[in-house]
């Protein structure tokens, strides 16, 4: 087994005594009716630098099914049921000055960096997890920007006004999130085809 892949099967088990289980490539959790948390462990191996060193990245994410089902359905998430919905870095929750990388070697004692990193989550993450756990509440944290590095939100919200009925509102940020861009690169072809699906819906009711 490589170093790298023994780091991670580590944190795996450390995850797991914290409740998260592997599923769809992550690390998920449950936290209530609608609403799964997930960790996920972005790894860079360096294998011909002094000491093999492997470092790792944690992204946090939430997923709201009926948001991702929506968004399938209207074009505006190219793979709905693999995607955290909501999603940042753990790095922007820690305070700057306990901020550190999460390097491992296999020569060293990597103990510290192993419960730094799950004491991170538990003391960063759950507060980020609880913030955004349902609907309602994400809106909110969204609305007040606690979370300015937060990815995932332009899709978000004007799939949440799809659900609540609002297709007014919807049509109005999508436009203007579509505006924005270049309707032939990137993501403006999948912007222009959601829009065009948001409008189609909006006319027919359904």
């Amino acid at each position: 087994m490589s170093f790298a892949k023994e780091v991670n099967d580590l944190l795996d088990k450390r995850l797991v005594i914290e409740g998260f289980r592997r599923k769809r490539g992550r690390l998920m959790k449950q936290i209530n009716n609608e609403t799964f948390a997930s960790i996920g462990l972005g790894r860079t191996s360096y294998p011909d630098s002094q000491n093999s060193l492997v470092s790792i990245f944690v992204t946090l994410g939430v997923h709201f099914e009926s948001i991702n089902n929506v968004g399938g359905e209207l074009g505006v998430y190219p793979e709905p049921i693999d995607r955290a919905t909501l999603f940042l870095p753990l790095r922007y929750l820690v305070p700057e000055e306990a901020r550190s990388d999460y390097d491992f070697r296999p020569d060293s004692n990597n103990g510290l960096t192993f419960d730094r990193l799950i004491s991170d989550v538990k003391e960063y993450g759950y507060p980020f997890f609880e913030a955004v756990g349902t609907i309602d509440q994400a809106m909110c944290t969204i609305q007040l920007n606690l979370y300015p590095e937060l990815s995932g939100t332009r899709e978000f919200v004007p799939l949440v006004y799809i659900i609540r009925g609002d297709m007014r509102e919807s049509l109005r940020l999508a436009r203007a999130t579509l505006s924005t861009m270049d309707v032939k690169r990137g993501n403006g072809p999948r912007w222009l085809q959601f829009v065009s699906n948001v409008e189609n819906r909006a006319a027919t009711g359904n």
